[in-house]
């Protein structure tokens, strides 16, 4: 007798089974309460993407390849994350790239390797300066 109530072997075998099935869900909640805040998180990301502006196609001038055999050209550009500061991210910046060239960008931690392609993708508000693409572009990451 357990708790004032017979054990019958019938109802010892069906609470341990019972308790058998719960046991795998239960191991398994963490994860799934987990999985649930990460996709959350996912779906946040998502929609604040989509409420983005589109980017201005006027940031720099885009030429078809066989125009030219400069690759990515910026003359004196001034690029800022934010357009009403008046602090650039990036001032003074002259690149010539040809054609068929391999560049490496490197530097240390903060001094602007990914803001620099975010300007050549169009990504970074221009203060001044020119932007000129030749052919098509791609990023990955």
């Amino acid at each position: 007798m357990l708790f004032g109530i017979p054990l019958q072997s019938g109802k010892i075998l069906s609470t341990v089974t019972t308790f058998k099935i719960l046991q795998q869900p239960i191991y398994s909640l963490p994860d799934t309460i987990s999985m649930i805040a990460q996709t959350k998180v996912s779906l946040d990301r998502i929609a604040s993407y989509h409420c983005l502006d589109n980017l201005d196609s006027g940031l720099a001038e885009i030429f078809p390849r066989g125009d030219s055999d400069i690759a990515i050209k910026i003359t004196n550009g001034s690029f800022s994350w934010d357009v009403s500061s008046c602090d650039p991210a990036l001032k003074d910046i002259n690149i010539k790239v040809a054609h068929g060239i391999k560049v490496a960008v490197c530097g240390t931690v903060g001094s602007g390797k990914s803001s620099l392609l975010s300007c050549i993708l169009g990504e970074v508000p221009k203060l001044s300066g020119s932007v000129k693409l030749s052919g098509s572009k791609a990023f990955v990451a």
